[in-house]
């Protein structure tokens, strides 16, 4: 009785740990996610604007192309999360529109 009681109490405790470990991992990315707006928000306002750029969902075989594409051919500054892309210059952000929104 002794060991069934440590176990069901084990078990909660695990449950409870669980529950708060993912609590705590979705507070995090919905922080990660409006600082990254609040920061865009303010790049993409003002005298030397950074241009904003939203991609639809893709694969990850895409998502694999857009980061070799951005190593080869993006000369400024960019930052991204998920599907939402920020760049410094505005050429770049041109050039990236032109191939991978609407690309299949």
């Amino acid at each position: 009785m002794v060991r069934t009681t440590m176990v069901k109490e084990d078990l909660y405790r695990w449950r409870v740990d669980l529950q708060e470990e993912i609590i705590d991992r979705a507070g995090r990315e919905l922080q990660r996610d409006i600082d990254f707006e609040i920061i865009t928000d303010l790049l993409c306002n003002g005298k030397n604007a950074w241009t904003k750029v939203v991609l639809q969902p893709m694969t990850i075989e895409t998502s694999d192309a857009v980061d070799l594409w951005l190593l080869k051919n993006c000369k400024g500054k960019y930052n991204t999360r998920g599907l939402v892309w920020v760049f410094e210059n505005a050429k770049d952000a041109m050039w990236f529109k032109l191939r991978w929104l609407g690309s299949d």
